[in-house]
């Protein structure tokens, strides 16, 4: 982990294989993945958590996320089996527990799960992404 590929200067942008220290320790030894982990910490801002387990292996993750009860979070859940669903919604309630508003969405409804989803060929201020984005919904589930 964190070390280059066969040889040339790159290291990956996010790390999916070891445990949490592990996963720790591969941030920290990276400029890029250090900047993201520490822009997180700090994001006081809602936040949507997408197509992540927040399992152990992702114990910075939850940690991160915690730092800052206050904000609404919410959370993808895969459509599918009444079971698995509420199984689901009641894992990320109880890692995210000091969380104050935890809401739950349809992951197929978030525009990166949009088979019609493209990539801009060309730079867009802020303003412009949001025009794009403003159409399209999430549809929050209840808990």
């Amino acid at each position: 982990m964190g070390q280059p590929i066969e040889g040339e200067d790159i290291f990956p942008v996010f790390v999916s294989e070891g445990d949490a220290p592990q996963k720790t320790r591969a941030i920290e030894d990276s400029a890029y993945l250090s900047f993201a982990y520490e822009e997180l910490d700090a994001f006081k801002a809602p936040l949507v958590v997408f197509g992540s387990y927040l399992g152990l292996r992702n114990q910075h993750l939850v940690d991160a996320i915690a730092k800052h009860p206050s904000r609404p979070i919410a959370v993808s859940i895969r459509p599918g089996d009444e079971v698995r669903v509420k199984k689901d919604k009641a894992h990320y309630a109880e890692v995210l527990s000091s969380v104050k508003e935890l809401l739950f969405f349809d992951s197929t409804t978030h525009p990166l799960r949009d088979p019609q989803a493209f990539v801009w060929s060309s730079p867009m201020g802020s303003e412009e992404i949001a025009a794009q984005l403003a159409p399209i919904k999430t549809v929050l589930l209840p808990l």
